[in-house]
C-alpha cells in the first residue's frame, strides 16, 4: 500500500466573527429603506464556527474587566462587549433597519429540511419581525439578557417531509 497523496496543514488562529460581520455588513447596507421587516440569512459554512461567532458579529465582541482591589488584588470581573458588531457601534445602535439575521450552518439542498437554524432578532430594529418568523428557534435580547427561544423546525414552517427533497 502507498500514500495517494498528503498535505501538511500549519496551526492557525480562527476568526470567523470577522467573515460573518463584513459579510452582514455588506447585505445590510443593501436596497435602502425597505417598508417591511428585513431579515439577512446567511449559511455559515466554518467548521470551527459557533454560535458565539455569530454573537460576537452581532452585538461585538465578548471582554472582561478585571477591577483591582486597593493593594493590587483582583477583584469583581465585569464582562461587556465591544462597540464592534453589526447592531452595537461606538455610537450606539447602528443598522437597525435590519430586522433579524437568519443563521444557518453548513446547510445545502440536500439537509435543508433536517437542519436547525437560528433566528437572531435585531432588539433595536426600526420594522421588528412579526408572523410566522417567529415561530423558529430564535435568539433575542430579554431585560438586558441574549435568550433562546425554542421553535419549529424549519421544515415544520415550510411544510415539507423530513425527508425533502427525496420522496417516500
Amino acid at each position: 500500500m502507498r500514500a495517494l497523496g498528503s498535505t501538511e496543514y500549519e496551526p492557525v488562529w480562527g476568526d470567523s466573527r470577522e467573515q460573518i460581520l463584513s459579510s452582514l455588513q455588506g447585505k445590510a447596507q443593501r436596497y435602502g429603506d425597505l417598508p417591511s421587516p428585513y431579515v439577512i440569512a446567511i449559511n455559515v459554512m466554518g467548521w470551527a464556527t459557533d454560535g458565539i461567532d455569530v454573537v460576537d458579529a452581532l452585538f461585538g465582541e465578548e471582554v472582561f474587566t478585571v477591577n483591582m482591589r486597593p493593594g493590587g488584588e483582583p477583584g469583581e470581573v465585569v464582562p461587556s462587549r465591544r462597540p464592534n458588531g453589526l447592531w452595537c457601534g461606538a455610537e450606539g445602535a447602528r443598522y437597525t433597519r435590519v430586522s433579524a439575521v437568519l443563521v444557518s450552518h453548513g446547510l445545502d439542498g440536500w439537509q435543508a429540511a433536517r437542519r436547525g437554524i437560528n433566528l437572531y432578532v435585531n432588539p433595536y430594529a426600526r420594522r421588528p419581525c412579526t408572523g410566522e418568523i417567529l415561530r423558529l428557534r430564535r435568539r433575542e435580547v430579554v431585560a438586558g439578557t441574549l435568550e433562546t427561544a425554542e421553535g419549529v423546525e424549519p421544515r415544520e414552517l415550510l411544510a415539507l417531509s423530513e425527508t425533502w427533497p427525496e420522496t417516500d
